[in-house]
C-alpha cells in the first residue's frame, strides 16, 4: 500500500512532521482506524499506525485532482519498470515539474 510505503520511506529519511493525502477514502479511514479492516491488510496498517503514532502526521482525504503529482510518479514507474527515488528537483521530468508548479500555485490541475 503506497500510504505505508510512503510513511516507512520518510522515517527512515527522519521527517517527523508530515502531512498525508490520499484519495481513497476507505485507505484514510483504515490508517486512521476508522473503519473495518480487511485481514490481508492489517500487518501493513499495523505498520503505518505505528509509525503516524511515532511522528507529528496527519492523513486526510483529498479530491483525486490534489493526488496528480503521486499518479504521475506511479505512471512514471509502471512504464519505467523503476522504484527510483528522486531527492531532487533537477531529477524531476518537465511533465511532473509543470504539475507541482501549479500545486504550488494553487492553480486547479484538470486531469484529460
Amino acid at each position: 500500500m503506497a500510504v505505508c510505503e510512503g510513511l516507512e520511506l520518510a522515517s527512515q529519511l527522519g521527517h517527523s512532521v508530515l502531512e498525508v493525502e490520499s484519495d481513497s477514502a476507505t485507505v484514510v479511514s483504515w490508517v486512521l482506524s476508522q473503519g473495518p479492516v480487511r485481514w490481508d491488510y492489517s500487518y501493513i496498517l499495523r505498520q503505518a499506525c505505528r509509525l503516524i503514532s511515532s511522528a507529528s502526521i496527519q492523513v486526510r482525504h483529498v479530491l483525486r485532482e490534489a493526488t496528480s503529482a503521486a499518479d504521475f510518479l506511479a505512471n512514471w514507474a509502471c512504464s519505467h519498470k523503476s522504484s527510483r527515488r528522486f531527492f531532487s528537483y533537477q531529477e524531476l521530468s518537465r511533465g511532473l515539474l509543470g504539475i507541482l508548479c501549479t500545486d504550488a500555485q494553487s492553480v486547479p490541475y484538470v486531469r484529460r
